[in-house]
Order: C-alpha cells, then sequence, then structure tokens
C-alpha cells in the first residue's frame, strides 16, 4: 500500500490487507439492475380482442409467455440488485472498519487523543 507520498507503506502487524471491492460502483450497479428490472416489469399483460382464429389464439399465448417471464426477469434482477447493494454494503462496512483499525493502529504512539484519531 503506497503512502501519499508514494513510498512503500507498512502495515502494523495483524491488520491486514485493506478490504478489496468499490462500493460506489457496486451501488451503481445495483441501481442499473434495478433500472432494467423496472423496464421489464412495466410490460403489461397481452389484452388482444378478436383474435379467435387458431394462429391469433397461439400468438396471444406466445405473448403471454413473454409477459410472464418478462415479469420473471424482472423480479430476479430486483433480487440481484438487493444481493449486490447488501455485498456493497458489506464492503463498505468492512472497509470503514479496517480504516478506523489503521489510523488507530498508525497513530498508536501519537499525542493526539485517542478519540480524535
Amino acid at each position: 500500500m503506497p503512502s501519499p507520498l508514494g513510498a512503500p507503506v507498512v502495515l502494523p502487524a495483524g491488520l491486514g490487507p485493506r478490504p478489496d471491492g468499490d462500493p460506489e460502483a457496486m451501488f451503481a450497479l445495483a441501481d442499473q439492475l434495478r433500472g432494467f428490472a423496472r423496464i421489464l416489469g412495466a410490460q403489461s399483460d397481452v389484452d388482444l380482442q378478436n383474435w379467435e382464429s387458431r394462429r391469433g389464439r397461439e400468438v396471444k399465448a406466445d405473448l403471454q409467455r413473454a409477459a410472464a417471464a418478462s415479469h420473471r426477469g424482472a423480479d430476479r434482477l430486483e433480487q440481484l440488485a438487493a444481493e449486490v447493494r447488501r455485498a456493497a454494503a458489506q464492503v463498505e462496512q468492512e472497509q470503514l472498519a479496517w480504516s478506523v483499525r489503521y489510523s488507530r493502529a498508525i497513530n498508536a504512539d501519537s499525542s493526539i487523543p485517542r478519540n480524535k484519531v
């Protein structure tokens, strides 16, 4: 881990590496998934009148199956978005906790009061 000045920083023993992840990008991805889900979920059911021929009924059934699949896809995207948001929040929390431990470790011998570090 480089310091702001570019020199390598030796991490205090037991601290471990900073948790990987980009919570901001993860939250953005979750928002995109939710947007796609809303588009898919907004498709209305098929309501075709005067399609009583055999072929008309087949086309109507195909369209109804497509709409149902669209709704299932929307539900799954919403679930994935929620999973990504939970993972992003966890990464964000772990990174914050690591930053607090890091700050306390490198400032352990500082004259700054511990509650100010």
